[in-house]
């Protein structure tokens, strides 16, 4: 059976094919490394605590959320090519994204994106490259197409791979955000009909994004850089000697981030008891939200009032755990923890999807 490296060696590009590499175990994408602007004089919240501050109310039941977002993605090194005397990594990969809604107690599937991608450098001739991607994209092997992108390899001192694997993921955001925008289309969100980004919000970096689109998600990341300094007024601080001392339902006041022409709101909410957790940063989970200049929240700041609804939709929604089959657990949220389970169901295995290269 023919295979899709087979169609490069027919252009005469010289692959070295070896055992697929799979890639998202040893590659760490951070938004941190993205350029942003903190004003930690300035606390983006209508009435901003000092410190810490308590947002538990044993009466406050009912979540704010009714939508939950995941993307995912298996990336896989799959060979080398020659390509003007430069050794470049081709890398294909699974991406998806899925959005499920609460109906009753059962959660069901809403939208879902998927597609299969190949990463091609671009350095390989513009003629060659584009029939290349043709007789990739006309033909299915095994019931698998692609879609090729092309990536222009910067010589770094990191792995050439890492950057065709954020080239994947940035294809994958882009599906994250097809969901929103057509979310916001069908105008199913609202105050008390969220929806959960699992991530950040400051990946977002399309320059004619409409704020409006954003004003019902809320992003959740459970995972950030505690070694941050630039957050809090001593600019020598790190913020994770402030999160080591969150007690379980407290949260950070309300920070300005500058990012991508938008402002965004970030706290960290701890929604786990310490006495439980394996290190301090465990079940601490970083919030943001996008603040709205048509309501000159970017200048006055998000309430109050909805940053502490919000808290405490977020620390409902962390039961039941899921520990013991994912060592991130202390930091999920159940609905999105089966977001992405359901998510990642969907993709072919690794021994098919590999076998068609």
């Amino acid at each position: 059976m023919k295979r899709f490296l087979d169609l490069l060696e027919e252009k005469g590009l010289k692959c070295f094919r070896q055992d697929s590499i799979p890639l998202d175990d040893y590659v760490h994408l951070s938004v941190d490394e993205q350029k942003k602007i903190y004003d930690p004089k300035f606390f983006l919240e209508t009435h901003p605590t000092k410190g810490k501050k308590t947002v538990i109310n044993p009466q406050y039941s009912k979540s704010l959320f009714k939508f939950f977002l995941d993307g995912s993605r298996r990336t896989y090194k799959i060979a080398d090519v020659l390509v003007d005397d430069s050794y470049l990594p081709i890398v294909a990969g699974q991406i998806g994204a899925a959005c499920c809604v609460r109906d009753g107690k059962r959660l069901k599937r809403h939208l879902q994106f998927q597609q299969n991608l190949m990463v091609l450098p671009d350095s390989i001739n513009e003629l060659t490259l584009e029939e290349l991607k043709n007789n990739i994209e006309r033909i299915s092997l095994k019931g698998i197409k692609l879609r090729t992108i092309n990536h222009e390899f910067k010589k770094t001192n990191g792995n050439l791979a890492d950057q065709s694997v954020a080239k994947i993921n940035s294809e994958m955001q882009g599906m994250e955000l097809q969901i929103i925008n057509e979310m916001h289309r069908e105008r199913v969100l609202d105050t008390d009909s969220m929806i959960i980004l699992d991530g950040s919000l400051e990946f977002i970096n399309k320059p004619k994004l409409i704020e409006e689109t954003f004003r019902h998600v809320v992003g959740v990341a459970k995972s950030f850089n505690s070694n941050l300094k630039e957050l809090l007024k001593r600019r020598d601080q790190e913020i994770g000697t402030i999160l080591s001392t969150l007690e379980f339902g407290e949260r950070t006041p309300v920070f300005k981030i500058e990012t991508n022409q938008l402002t965004i709101g970030a706290w960290y909410l701890r929604i786990r008891h310490r006495e439980y957790m394996r290190s301090p940063m465990d079940g601490i989970i970083k919030v943001e939200k996008v603040a709205l200049k048509s309501e000159n929240e970017h200048l006055d700041g998000i309430d109050t009032g909805l940053i502490d609804n919000i808290s405490m939709s977020l620390i409902n929604e962390r039961l039941p755990t899921c520990y013991g089959s994912d060592s991130r657990w202390a930091s999920h949220l159940y609905p999105i923890y089966l977001t992405e389970k359901f998510l990642k169901s969907s993709f072919k295995s690794d021994y098919h999807f590999l076998n068609v290269f």
